[in-house]
């Protein structure tokens, strides 16, 4: 069977046009002429055995002027570089077209060709394990249709990349050799595994604040207490302090006091410094008291974030916003 049109030379593919009745433009006599003399480089070429510089010279001359000649010999050309496909394919076009003008010599001939190389055309299959929307599988970057899944198509021998993608699944690629000689290759397309999606994981916004008056609020009540007894003790022996200074008064004359007056005044300067004391812890648990109370007071709730996690990222999110 002939190989999809994908798969053969653009020389083959403008042969086809010509045998299937489709329009093509007669060549300009600059065409024509610049056709005879690339034919004429590319029989030399070949003639020395040059074939992968004299296809090329065909091709161009094809292009420009698709005789059945110039066909016939890029035909040959092709056999010899092993391209049995496209020379195949290729020999067969020049017979339909040596038919179409009655000429049946030419015809015979190209026909035996192609009958000599059928056995050495190989062959290829790509056969899909799972269809997914979207999917297209190419070959060294052409589309290959969904009609060729399953079938072997004649190609030439060599070394073939195909790949695979679809949307939201991991792209596959393989490289594949054809053998020559009626070699028959099949490529199975495994399933696509689908790409790892992104996880959001929510982080919880934290909890109410309490009804109650909070653990700070709950030890400033405790600290201006004891603030609050600080400063009624200290009041207590400063007044102390004084009444005992002013009781040793008449006991003493200056710092020369008798038994009672030392021991009125000892005692006097004992309350004051419990007094000093006293008043010191009263200011130190009133200020810490007022501090707790205004720290303690019900804040604004905190932000919500999130993290996002992805193959080899990580996003963190507070608010809405990244």
């Amino acid at each position: 069977m002939l190989a999809p049109p994908s798969s053969l030379p653009r020389a083959a593919l403008l042969a086809v046009l010509l045998t299937t009745g489709l329009a093509v433009a007669d060549p300009s006599p600059q065409d024509v002429a610049a056709s005879r003399t690339l034919f004429d480089e590319g029989r030399k070429l070949m003639k020395a055995g040059k074939f992968a510089e004299a296809c090329p010279k065909l091709e161009e001359g094809v292009r420009l002027n698709p005789g059945i000649g110039m066909r016939f010999n890029l035909a040959e050309c092709y056999e010899n570089l092993g391209k049995t496909a496209s020379a195949w394919a290729l020999y067969l076009d020049v017979a339909a077209a040596a038919k179409q003008k009655k000429e049946f010599p030419r015809e015979k001939e190209a026909r035996a060709r192609a009958a000599k190389l059928e056995s050495k055309v190989s062959h290829l299959a790509v056969v899909v394990a799972a269809e997914v929307p979207g999917l297209e599988i190419t070959r060294d970057g052409s589309v290959i249709g969904k009609g060729q899944f399953g079938t072997a198509v004649s190609l030439d021998p060599g070394t073939y990349t195909f790949t695979a993608k679809a949307p939201g699944y991991e792209p596959w690629e393989q490289k594949v050799v054809l053998g020559p000689d009626g070699a028959t290759v099949t490529v199975t397309v495994p399933a696509l595994v689908e790409k790892k999606k992104p996880v959001v994981v929510v982080v919880p916004p934290p909890p109410p604040p309490a009804t109650g008056l909070g653990a700070k609020r709950t030890v400033a009540i405790g600290a201006a207490a004891v603030g609050l007894v600080g400063v009624g003790l200290g009041t207590y022996f400063g007044l102390r302090a004084i009444h005992l200074n002013d009781s040793a008064a008449p006991h003493c004359e200056g710092n020369a006091c008798d038994g009672e007056g030392y021991t009125l005044r000892t005692d006097a300067r004992l309350a004051g410094n419990v007094s000093t004391v006293a008043f010191v812890v009263g200011a130190l648990g009133l200020g810490t008291g007022v501090a707790l109370w205004v720290l303690g007071a019900p804040g604004t709730s905190e932000p919500r974030a999130s993290v996002t996690l992805a193959p080899g990222l990580a996003f963190v999110g507070v608010g809405g916003r990244w």
